[in-house]
């Protein structure tokens, strides 16, 4: 099993490249939004296919602002929030 220093968020990953999914936080993240507290927010992203030891590739990082990423061949263009709160490894 990975170590707890083998874990970043995946705002982290450089673009064209894989990691695995390990956790998604449901709390506030760094932009001090209100998080994912109720179950259907964490219902959605499970839909979109992000869900714990899920591979997803980081495509373009804008501005380290906006980013688009790729789950199960799907293209997703998400914000700096959600993606600060997807924990990540490399495997």
């Amino acid at each position: 099993m990975e170590s707890i220093d083998d874990f970043f968020p995946l705002s982290e990953l450089p673009e064209g490249e894989e990691a695995k999914i390990y956790h998604i936080d449901r709390g506030r993240g760094k932009g001090g939004g209100s998080g994912f507290s109720r179950q259907e927010d964490m219902v959605r992203l499970y839909a979109l296919g992000l869900i714990p030891g899920m591979r997803v590739k980081m495509l373009i990082s804008h501005n380290n602002c906006t980013y688009l990423i790729e789950v199960k061949g799907c293209r997703y263009g998400v914000g700096r929030g959600l993606v600060d709160k997807i924990s990540v490894y490399k495997e």
